[in-house]
């Protein structure tokens, strides 16, 4: 059964708003290719980019969420500034 579904917006000093759209269970690959149970967060940002990020269930909460979300924006930020 999926997690309750919770809004998380962007903190304060993000400057980058979000919205999660979409959290779903989900067992996905660590980096020693093992299976690790845990969720997928889909999220819509900047001008309708829609992106997700795998969490695993043991650190699976709002915090954790919004923290790797923030940290997938700001790379792909830096990511598209590079190649302006």
């Amino acid at each position: 059964m999926a997690k309750d579904k919770e809004t998380v917006v962007s903190s304060p000093n993000f400057p980058i708003a979000y919205t999660v759209i979409n959290v779903e269970p989900w067992t996905f690959l660590d980096a020693r290719n093992n299976p690790v149970n845990g969720y997928k967060v889909t999220y819509t940002y900047g001008e309708g980019y829609t992106d997700w990020v795998d969490v695993p269930e043991k650190v699976y909460n709002a915090a954790t969420v919004k923290r790797m979300i923030e940290e997938r924006i700001t790379k792909h930020a830096e990511v598209f500034t590079l190649g302006s």
